[in-house]
């Protein structure tokens, strides 16, 4: 396996450093690396010629600006490093955000070095994440025209929808929508870690079935301390304390509003995501159903 890592190479650069940091780090785990500066490349085909010349399996670029102007239509997999004057400078500049915006979008991983770093991010770019595979019932396209339209007067804004195809027929008509509106990205599904990962680095995850059993994502991020906002139904509200453990809502524009109060209400966020982690913690654990399903096998063998 060879990895590029692509950063500004300018000695005096912080940037620069964390780039042979990086490298080094991954050598010593046997991973071979290529070291090039952003200033090498004068465009995206550039880029990819070396890539492909220098048959990289993957990049780690460095600087969501810099090395994102090369990166947003590169031919194999990236991951994007903040670098620090790319969320709390180069965003003044709507151009810069806008490409930043496309390499975001369309990075395997991003990766922040500290918590006041993340939380930047997370405001430059406010991640909806609705995880679940396509079929029917999941009505994953309920929110699209809502957010997209959200997303054209706030470009922050932005809708992933994660989960495999697994009826075709729905899967297209999600895809044919999903062309139309902006803000709406698409991801095949995910291994459970990576997925994980997402739920972390998004602003909230959303449900939007018609019915459910026991939404198991919606447990997941209560968990790992991330916000929901979920569809009013019955399943859902099982498990869901409106305006404790998470929001409900029944219609597109209710969603808008709660998100919107959701984004300018720190204490709101913090006072739910408390809530559903005691919620989870007491309701859901993985010890409780454990002992619950084993005291229900020594019953049943002892029939």
């Amino acid at each position: 396996m060879k990895v590029l890592v692509l950063s500004s190479l300018r000695s005096e650069t912080g940037n620069c450093s964390t780039a042979r940091r990086i490298r080094d780090g991954l050598t010593k785990c046997d991973v071979e690396c290529v070291l090039a500066g952003v200033h090498q490349f004068g465009s995206c085909n550039d880029l990819d010629v070396f890539i492909k010349s220098n048959q990289i399996h993957c990049v780690v670029g460095i600087h969501a600006w810099r090395a994102g102007y090369l990166l947003w239509d590169c031919s194999v997999p990236y991951c994007l490093v903040l670098g620090g004057t790319d969320v709390n400078e180069h965003y003044k500049d709507s151009s810069h955000m806008v490409v930043m915006t496309t390499a975001i979008k369309q990075a395997r991983c991003v990766v922040a070095f500290s918590k006041p770093m993340f939380r930047r991010a997370v405001e430059l770019w406010v991640i909806f994440l609705l995880a679940g595979g396509m079929r029917p019932v999941k009505d994953v396209t309920f929110l699209m025209r809502a957010i997209s339209d959200w997303h054209e007067r706030d470009p922050r804004i932005h809708l992933f929808i994660i989960g495999p195809e697994l009826d075709e027929r729905y899967a297209s008509q999600v895809k044919l929508e999903a062309e139309k509106c902006h803000g709406v990205v698409l991801v095949p599904g995910l291994p459970t870690p990576e997925m994980h990962a997402c739920m972390r680095d998004s602003f909230a995850l959303l449900n939007t079935s018609l019915s459910e059993g026991m939404a198991t994502s919606l447990l997941e991020a209560m968990a790992l301390g991330v916000p929901v906002l979920a569809r009013d139904i019955e399943a859902n509200s099982a498990i869901i304390h409106h305006r404790k453990t998470g929001l409900l809502f029944s219609i597109p524009d209710e969603f808008v509003s709660l998100a919107r109060e959701l984004m300018v209400s720190p204490s709101l966020r913090k006072e739910l995501v408390t809530h559903a982690r005691k919620y989870v913690e007491m309701t859901h654990s993985f010890n409780k159903e454990k002992r619950t399903y084993f005291s229900i096998i020594q019953q049943m063998v002892s029939l």
